[in-house]
């Protein structure tokens, strides 16, 4: 617990709330279904750092 800040935390969390609001009210999303093949490698590359890479 002595390396948590909760005041990052606490700011992550208000922003994800409200990315989440606006999504629930908005007739349509604000983003593709799909994520673009040029995205990928980049998007794959922070998933292996953050997670281990894909598993499940």
């Amino acid at each position: 617990m002595s390396r948590l800040d909760f005041s990052i935390m606490a700011s992550s969390l208000h922003a994800v709330a409200a990315f989440t609001t606006r999504v629930a009210q908005a007739d349509a999303l604000p983003f593709g279904l799909v994520i673009p093949p040029e995205n990928r490698p980049d998007i794959s590359r922070c998933w292996q750092d953050l997670f281990g890479g894909w598993s499940g």
